[in-house]
């Protein structure tokens, strides 16, 4: 398996990387530069990550407290990284339910609604863990191309 040969073209198609185009070579440059080319190296991260990703479903399907273990800590993290973005950068929790009961009340809801789902929908579980690892990998991605 080899590297496609359009993603060389593909990517000076949109300008990314720009330092080597007189941006300059500061981390703000490339991550700047990121955002026009993020769909075109996630979509083949995600593809390469299909298996895995189909392992860890199945497998958390199969042990649903793991899930629920999971879907909790990610919610934790999420509520961490969104004070340290809203005390840090200047940032607006863009969701609405956690702007009206605040942070606590979202780790509440959260935890009561996936004991809740453990009893009637446990299979349900492990596909809720995935947006949530998406929302932490969005904070994380955030916190590595913001400004310092």
């Amino acid at each position: 398996m080899g590297v496609d040969p359009c993603l060389g073209p593909g990517l000076l198609w949109t300008g990314w990387p720009p330092f080597p185009f007189g941006y300059g070579l500061d981390w703000f440059g490339i991550s700047s530069g990121l955002t026009q080319v993020a769909p075109y190296l996630i979509m083949p991260a995600i593809a390469a990550a299909w298996a895995p990703l189909t392992q860890a479903i199945v497998l958390l399907q199969r042990t649903p407290t793991v899930a629920l273990v999971a879907l909790n800590a990610l919610n934790v993290g999420d509520a961490l990284s969104t004070r340290l973005a809203l005390h840090g950068e200047g940032a607006v929790e863009s969701n609405p339910v956690a702007r009206l009961i605040g942070l606590p009340g979202k780790l509440v809801i959260v935890g009561l609604l996936s004991v809740l789902l453990l009893r009637l929908r446990p299979r349900l579980l492990a596909w809720l863990v995935l947006p949530f690892l998406s929302v932490l990998v969005w904070h994380l991605a955030g916190f590595l191309a913001s400004r310092r």
